[in-house]
Parts: C-alpha cells; structure tokens; sequence
C-alpha cells in the first residue's frame, strides 16, 4: 500500500493522522513524499520519517542512522542536485520480514543545480572512492555518502530519475532483536 503525501499540507499536529493512520498494525507500507527543494522543509522530513520507522517498530539505533542517512541524501538533493522551488521526491518501503525489516527508498532531485552530476557521474565517483582511505583525507568532500552510507547498508545505487536529475537509492535489512 503506497501512502502519498506532499508536505507542503502536513503540518506537525496531523503526521499520524495524516500519512500514518492506514499503516497502523501493518506489516508493510510505502510512504511517497514530494516536498520543495528548500533545507526548511528538512525538520518536518525527518518527523516524517522517523515517524514512520516508529510505526513499524524500528530499533533506536536504526532509526537514528536512517534519519542521518535520509538527512545526507535529502542535503546532497537539495545542495548539489536541485535548485530551489523544484519538487524533489522521497520513497521509503518498509515491510516486515522473518530475519528483519527490510528497507528499499529512494531521494531523486531534478538535475537542475549547476555543477549536477547525472547517475553514471555518480557511480564512477563510488567507484573511485570505494577504496580510498578517507582517515587520511579529511578535506575530500562525499565521504559521508561513499564512506559511511556504503557500509551502513546493503546496496547503494544511482539512477537516473523520474524527475530528469539523480535518484539516490539504497537497500537495508535491518535485524528486528
């Protein structure tokens, strides 16, 4: 069951009852997000999404890191991929299996920010930083994507989006304890 919201008419007050109320009892759902490219619509994303992680019982720690991860590539999306005003999306699918819950979401930007790397850019970056030694270097900007993102989950992936730009995408399956 695909939830839709746009975030430009949730407020604070109405997370719940508004994206959240059929997923109640569920064992999976999948939350679509549209929201403006603008970092002043991060607080209410990350409500958003740890909401949502609450909902299906996510560990603490997990949920921590999925909010950070979410805040890098919603940043990466609003910094280097779009410009302000565009409509970036966000997707999240969570279900519940017997080993864990497993997590398959997405943050695709419009490729519109000058200086926009397209999917293929991307993953030749991934190929060069996938075996560098980052203690060393502490000045190369897209650590946090290559470096820790990588080995939080696993598959991290870029392809072009829907929207013309970038989608960030990733894979996790998390052991419920």
């Amino acid at each position: 069951m695909e939830k839709r919201c746009n975030i430009s008419h949730i407020s604070d007050a109405t997370l719940r009852d508004e994206c959240f109320k059929d997923y109640l009892n569920c064992d999976s759902g999948e939350l679509y997000i549209e929201y403006e490219s603008r970092y002043e619509n991060t607080k209410i994303l990350r409500e958003i999404i740890d909401e949502f992680c609450d909902l299906f019982t996510m560990p603490a720690k997990w949920r921590t890191r999925i909010v950070l991860i979410f805040d890098e590539l919603n940043n990466n999306a609003i910094e280097h991929g779009s410009i302000k005003s565009d409509k970036n999306i966000c997707y999240i699918s969570l279900s519940k299996r017997s080993t864990g819950l497993f997590i398959v979401w997405y943050v695709e930007d419009t490729w519109n920010a000058q200086g926009s790397k397209n999917h293929l850019e991307m993953r030749q970056l991934q190929s060069t930083f996938r075996d560098k030694d980052f203690s060393q270097h502490h000045s190369i900007r897209g650590r946090w994507l290559f470096l820790i993102i990588s080995q939080l989950v696993e598959l991290l992936d870029f392809r072009p989006s829907s929207l013309w730009g970038v989608q960030v995408y990733f894979e996790k399956l998390i052991p419920l304890d």
